[in-house]
């Protein structure tokens, strides 16, 4: 990020939409974007770009269940908590609630 860049101009020097730059980069509505910040920029067709597959982990969708924790799925998946509130845009403090659909980035595995 550059001294005056915001999410409206990257989105339009880049083609694509301020909310596709959130969801690239597990961004709240409301955040705050540094100078020096680096952030992933969607392909505007939609298509992931090469150098992004790697780059990123693979998400799956989870649909919380009752009793079901942030602790609790970042041990099951093999992740962590703070990748999972960036990759769906939550501040540190939220909490889950039973029925709500998360993305889950899951570590590849050597064989991918």
């Amino acid at each position: 990020m550059l001294r005056g860049d915001t999410l409206a101009g990257l989105a339009r020097r880049y083609g694509t939409t301020i909310r596709a730059l959130q969801e690239a980069n597990g961004m709240a509505r409301r955040t705050t974007i540094r100078v020096g910040q680096r952030l992933q920029v969607p392909d505007p067709a939609g298509r992931q770009s090469p150098g992004r597959a790697s780059q990123e982990p693979r998400r799956i969708a989870h649909r919380v269940s009752r009793g079901e924790t942030l602790t609790g799925l970042a041990h099951r998946y093999g992740t962590t908590i703070p990748a999972i509130q960036r990759a769906n845009g939550m501040a540190r403090r939220t909490t889950i609630r039973t029925g709500e659909r998360l993305q889950i980035p899951v570590p590849s595995s050597e064989e991918d």
